[in-house]
């Protein structure tokens, strides 16, 4: 289930309000006005006057990872991607409920996502109407290019959308090398069991594949067909979880003073 979650409320129909959602593993289970983003969001919206809420969705949690052995390395693999693609599943249903809120929305809306986070917030520009968003900031987007519909953000967004990456970014490396690989991971994991040397071979090369094909917005930014429609940052060498821990500097330079 998803919500969104009204921290700061608007002062008015014509005042601007902040949306942002938090990326895979970080989502908390109930609401800390202490977590890192709440609270620099939180300063960031009362110094503009503007609102701020909060999309609450099932982002997944460490506690949800039922490996307690490490040495059960099998399972403690297959666990992780599972966990990985329920998130990923997640964030896109948590996508249609903010297209209702955009389409219902009567005041100026901005976008402010990280990792899975940056994925919901693309995924709803591209089903709703032209000129719904005000501005987006995605922040490492768990978003493959292949998967993104440029077209329908540049549509959806009034500005251009910010798309900040890092090509240090070793989190979204490693998760889209698997991601588009995991069907065959059970297998793989199957025909090392059985020391079945063709099988290990057969998804060893789909998960090395995987590693060259994929091209996630957080790695990469977008394609250089879409670049002049973007303003695309590329925040190397920052790691994954940097961007939270650097918020307000990174909020300060393109959304206080844009």
């Amino acid at each position: 289930m998803s919500e969104i979650i009204q921290i700061i409320p608007p002062l008015s129909n014509k005042s601007q309000v902040i949306v942002f959602a938090k990326g895979f593993l970080t989502q908390d289970s109930t609401f800390d006005e202490h977590d890192a983003w709440v609270k620099a969001l939180s300063q960031v919206a009362l110094s503009l006057g503007y609102g701020l809420s909060y999309i609450k969705w099932d982002a997944q949690s460490v506690s949800n990872n039922k490996i307690r052995n490490i040495r059960d390395r099998y399972k403690l693999i297959q666990q992780s991607i599972d966990t990985w693609r329920a998130a990923v599943k997640a964030s896109d249903i948590a996508s249609k409920q903010l297209r209702l809120f955009l389409r219902q929305a009567e005041c100026p809306i901005t976008l402010i996502g990280h990792s899975l986070g940056a994925r919901l917030i693309l995924r709803a520009a591209e089903f709703v109407p032209q000129n719904s968003i005000h501005k987006m900031i995605a922040l490492a987007p768990a978003y493959d290019q292949s998967e993104c519909k440029f077209e329908r953000v540049i549509r959806a967004v009034t500005t251009k959308p910010i798309i900040m990456f890092s090509r240090k970014d070793y989190i979204l490396s490693e998760m889209f090398s698997l991601n588009p690989a995991c069907s065959n991971v059970a297998g793989g994991l199957t025909a090392l069991r059985n020391k079945d040397t063709k099988g290990i071979l057969v998804n060893l090369a789909s998960i090395l594949s995987a590693r060259i094909t994929s091209a996630p917005l957080g790695i990469m930014g977008v394609p250089k067909k879409f670049e002049h429609s973007f303003i695309c940052i590329d925040k190397t060498p920052y790691s994954h979880f940097e961007y939270s821990q650097n918020i307000e500097s990174v909020l300060h330079d393109h959304l206080i003073n844009p």
